[in-house]
């Protein structure tokens, strides 16, 4: 008697829950006002994937009061927010949840950092790893474009060749293009070996035969019937031969069971052995110049006119110029790999929040624009957007930037909006201006209002103060004492997939 009444009570239980949730899901589709509700929420950010340590907890936080009112079960109220009745965006899997939770955490606390060179820890004693640490920097800033002839002898006794444009592995690796890059992290842990692949420039298979060129970002592959294989630079249309009579820089070194040759487009590193210009025309002075002319001010005439050289000699205004550009190129007094906000610890809450972007900014995985209103100590009130990416670029590649990120981090300068930036207004004088950037469109409508478009995945984000988000942008208001009204548009690239 007491077992069949236990079995009722489970049985009517079961039979009052399932009523529950087809009530629940009755109303959910039925009721326009539960409807209007979800649809007031607010569109989800992956970066709050952190805020959550479970799968659990994530799904939780899409659940609300009236769910377990009806449900009265909170499994039954998580199945029911994994089926996405609680939210008009896609609810994440348990195993999408883990991957975006991982991507993130590596965006925004990288284990490996892309910004600091791969060869900075570097202490090896083999020569090629000592070259290419020293070319590093210099590919990666755009002064240098090195390819890197080299031919392997792999375990199962297959020789391997190729040409590697140094510059463009490099790129691929910190941006992970493709999944078979050149790891060069693992390479100067002497953890692996370099090996050509046949994405590189050039890859031949000494025991099949196959043969393949690709053309690179830096590089032009044309075969030649009589000079044979020619890299064309695309940058100063320069040709480097890979005939080894016909290359003036080369560097050959032999290592074990690889041998490399490096081609430099630019080798004026000797120029740092000569302390001043007489040193520099001195290296070219042979004997018997000293003996048939008998003074040394009427050798160096001669070797400056170019008489005891084949090759172009510097003039002294070019020689000290093209010596400044080589000491900056490898002993750079600013550090562009490094970040501007690198060691930044001061109390400024605008420039906190730029150095917590800085990074995600200048690999490409968010885009921030930065829209400040400030007033000049004359009284004059301006206003502007500013396209942190696009100026954060420019500040590396191009001295007379429009902002000096450098001196703004270090506060010998104020971050202030400019003529070239995004937009810009001036409220004394009414002059306004609107420039579109590598990443952003300005559309000024008539209704809506002032709305930039991404270019990357053709989102728009509307600047009017009471306009909802678009999806993947937050709106961030900063309170500083350094100035005035501040607000941060975080935009979150969408892959391309």
């Amino acid at each position: 008697m007491l077992q069949s009444s236990f079995c009722f009570n489970y049985f009517s239980v079961g039979i009052s829950r399932l009523c529950s949730v087809i009530y629940f899901l009755f109303n959910k589709i039925f009721d326009k006002k539960q409807f209007k509700s979800i649809t007031k929420m607010d569109l989800f950010n992956d970066r709050q994937l952190l805020d959550y340590d479970t799968y659990e907890d994530y799904l939780d936080s899409l659940i609300h009061d009236e769910d377990m009112f009806y449900l009265r079960n909170k499994d039954i109220a998580r199945m029911v927010a994994a089926l996405g009745f609680k939210s008009l965006t896609d609810v994440l899997t348990k195993k999408q949840f883990h991957h975006k939770k991982e991507v993130i955490r590596e965006v925004l606390y990288p284990s490996q950092k892309p910004h600091i060179l791969f060869s900075a820890h570097c202490h090896s004693d083999e020569p090629l790893l000592q070259e290419l640490a020293t070319r590093e920097r210099p590919n990666r800033v755009g002064m240098m474009s090195t390819i890197i002839s080299l031919t392997h002898r792999q375990s199962n006794g297959v020789e391997i060749s190729g040409f590697i444009d140094y510059e463009e592995s490099l790129r691929k690796t910190i941006l992970e293009f493709e999944e078979d890059s050149t790891d060069w992290c693992a390479i100067f842990k002497e953890t692996e070996r370099i090996k050509p692949k046949t994405n590189d420039l050039g890859y031949y298979n000494w025991s099949t035969g196959f043969s393949i060129l690709n053309e690179t970002k830096n590089f032009k592959a044309i075969a030649d019937p009589i000079q044979g294989l020619i890299f064309e630079s695309k940058h100063d249309r320069y040709l480097i031969s890979t005939d080894p009579s016909g290359v003036p820089a080369k560097l050959l070194i032999n290592q074990s069971n690889i041998s490399i040759q490096a081609m430099d487009i630019f080798d004026d590193r000797k120029l740092l052995d000569y302390e001043t210009y007489e040193d520099y025309l001195d290296s070219f002075v042979q004997t018997d110049d000293i003996f048939y002319l008998r003074n040394r001010d009427f050798v160096r005439i001669n070797a400056a006119l170019g008489h005891r050289s084949s090759s172009e000699i510097l003039s002294r205004s070019a020689f000290y110029s093209r010596q400044k550009i080589v000491r900056e190129e490898l002993f750079p007094s600013r550090q562009h790999h490094i970040l501007f906000s690198h060691m930044y610890k001061l109390n400024d809450e605008l420039l906190l929040q730029l150095a917590q972007r800085e990074r995600p900014n200048r690999v490409g995985m968010m885009m921030t624009i930065i829209f400040i209103r400030h007033r000049l100590p004359n009284g004059v009130e301006i206003s502007g957007y500013i396209d942190f990416e696009d100026s954060l670029r420019k500040s590396i590649f191009f001295d007379e930037a429009p902002i000096d990120w450098y001196s703004v981090f270090k506060h010998k300068k104020r971050l202030l909006p400019t003529k070239q930036d995004l937009g810009y207004f001036n409220w004394g004088t009414g002059y306004s201006c609107l420039t579109n950037t590598k990443n952003y469109k300005a559309i000024s409508d008539p209704i809506i209002g002032l709305i930039f478009e991404s270019r990357i995945d053709r989102r728009q984000i509307l600047m009017n103060p009471s306009a909802q988000c678009s999806r993947g942008t937050t709106r961030t208001h900063v309170q500083s004492d350094n100035y005035g009204h501040i607000i941060l548009f975080d935009h979150v690239v969408r892959n391309k997939k």
